[in-house]
């Protein structure tokens, strides 16, 4: 199949431009390289692609099984399994867990959700169960950093746990017709942690750390609604939270109070909040057609529009640099020039 890239113009800085840097393949005969780290993970089609440093394919993982995976570990597994494995990024086993539940992995941190039981399970890299948690309730949302753990259920609370796996805090939405848990997300630093919640009206709700507690600070009816399981995402600093919404991508700017609702011709593929350190971008998909736009964080003013024809199209950053997948292919994108 042939990928075409059409570059619409948009307004850029006079001091930088986009280069496609460097490619790499993706079928199975696909040189893997041992490479230091930073890894970052991107799954493309049926493939599950580490790189390494200086855009180096350092794993390349074929399986037509579901995966969990991390910049640390990924997990493979399939909906009868009652055992899941662990793996570093560079396909060695780490660990085999017997467990019904569902793995979820952040970062170094591994769980098993067994969402109908409501019981959630932390554990350590030599299978011991560090804490578990009962919900009491159908697990419908979790998310967790290096301190916390963030989940929500069907009965409508979300609650915050500590490494520990205790609770720290624990709240419940009102004022809508139903109060289920849609969506969570705690930020990098545990100052904040942010909930989609409710159907009629459906609700942003984002809470801030206080001397004692957490306490909500912002909140937002959404115009339209989901019945299923919503992304939230926090920029690496903190001070940037996106989310989603039938039709739009809705970000807030939790240093300058300040909220933002683009609208969104077609299905919201992905969206990440922190390309080239002080922007962002999302992916719109509509029929075989992909647009990536990547805006600044404080303005929001277009830096790139980039429209994709291809089957599937995914992204993730690495440090200096952006990495789209495309079909069979990954590309780097590298921003050349002073980012203001």
């Amino acid at each position: 199949m042939a990928v075409y890239y059409f570059i619409s113009p948009q307004r850029v800085p006079r001091e930088g431009f986009f280069v496609a840097a460097k490619e790499i393949g993706t079928s199975d005969d696909s040189k893997v390289t041992k490479v230091a780290g930073p890894f970052v993970p991107i799954k493309i089609s049926e493939k599950l692609a580490y790189l390494g440093h200086e855009f180096v394919l350092a794993n390349l993982v074929s399986t037509n099984e579901r995966l969990s995976f991390s910049n640390v570990y990924y997990a493979v597994y399939n909906s009868e399994s009652q055992s899941f494995t662990v793996f570093g990024v560079t396909g060695e086993e780490i660990v085999t867990i017997q467990s019904e539940g569902v793995p979820m992995i952040f970062g170094d941190r591994i769980f098993s959700v067994d969402h109908v039981a409501g019981l959630i399970k932390h554990y350590s890299t030599s299978g011991e169960v560090l804490w578990s948690y009962s919900v009491g309730s159908y697990v419908t949302s979790l998310h967790a950093n290096e301190e916390l753990t963030v989940f929500g259920g069907l009965n409508g609370y979300v609650t915050l746990l500590n490494a520990q796996g205790e609770m720290v805090y624990e709240y419940r939405p009102s004022g809508s017709a139903s109060e289920i848990i849609y969506g969570t997300a705690v930020s990098p630093d545990s100052q904040y942690f942010a909930i989609i919640s409710g159907l009629d009206p459906q609700r942003f709700l984002l809470f801030r750390k206080g001397s004692r507690t957490y306490t909500p600070v912002y909140h937002r009816d959404l115009k339209q609604q989901f019945v299923q399981p919503v992304r939230i995402k926090f920029s690496d600093k903190s001070n940037l939270v996106l989310y989603e919404e039938p039709g739009f991508l809705n970000g807030y700017h939790i240093g300058k109070q300040q909220a933002f609702s683009l609208p969104i011709d077609g299905k919201l593929k992905d969206f990440n909040t922190d390309i080239f350190k002080r922007n962002f971008g999302f992916l719109v998909e509509k029929s075989d057609r992909y647009t990536l736009r990547v805006l600044n964080h404080e303005h929001l003013f277009p830096l790139m529009e980039l429209d994709l024809h291809a089957q599937d199209v995914i992204m993730n950053v690495l440090p200096t640099s952006m990495v789209l997948g495309i079909d069979k292919t990954l590309l780097e994108l590298e921003y050349k020039g002073q980012m203001k």
